[in-house]
Formats: C-alpha cells, sequence, structure tokens
C-alpha cells in the first residue's frame, strides 16, 4: 500500500515537472515571437504586466496582509491605465 502511494506521488511530481518545463520552453518561445514581431520594449512592457499581475495574484491569495495585494493592484492599474491603444492591444493578445 504504501509503495503504490509512494508511487503515485512519483508520478504526480514528475508530471508537474514535465508540465512545468513544457511552461517555461512555450514562454520562451512566445517571448521570442514577439521580440521578433513587435520588438524588444514590448516585450519588456508585456514582462512588466505579467509579472504584475502575478505579484497581484499572488498578494490577493495571501490572506496574512492586504498591503501587498493593494500596492500590486495600484501597480497593475497603473500601468493598465497608461497603455496607448496598440499597446493594449500586443498585451491583450501576450496573455
Amino acid at each position: 500500500m504504501v509503495s503504490k502511494a509512494s508511487n503515485l506521488l512519483e508520478e504526480r511530481h514528475t508530471t508537474e515537472a514535465h508540465l512545468q518545463k513544457a511552461r517555461r520552453l512555450l514562454g520562451r518561445l512566445l517571448g521570442e515571437i514577439i521580440r521578433e514581431q513587435i520588438g524588444s520594449g514590448a516585450l519588456e512592457l508585456i514582462e512588466n504586466i505579467r509579472r504584475a499581475a502575478v505579484s497581484f495574484r499572488r498578494g490577493e491569495a495571501s490572506v496574512q496582509s492586504s498591503k501587498p495585494a493593494a500596492l500590486a493592484s495600484s501597480q497593475l492599474e497603473s500601468m493598465l491605465n497608461t497603455l496607448s491603444i496598440d499597446d493594449t492591444l500586443h498585451v491583450v493578445r501576450a496573455f
């Protein structure tokens, strides 16, 4: 019984590791395509917004303090509100 549970945990860990590698590969490929199609500046903007969105999501999930979530929300809102129409389209397509 213990070995069956151990095997299931090992399989799950292996599957998660493969999925993580695949996500990273897809992210790198998407970044290369964005850089080639619309430029390094757009890629940097998209990456900054992505990081701010991740920070917001993680902060929102944290029950310990609402300050980090509020700060991340404010930062993300500020970044998104200053986008031009063209940049908005690029960001939406990237997400």
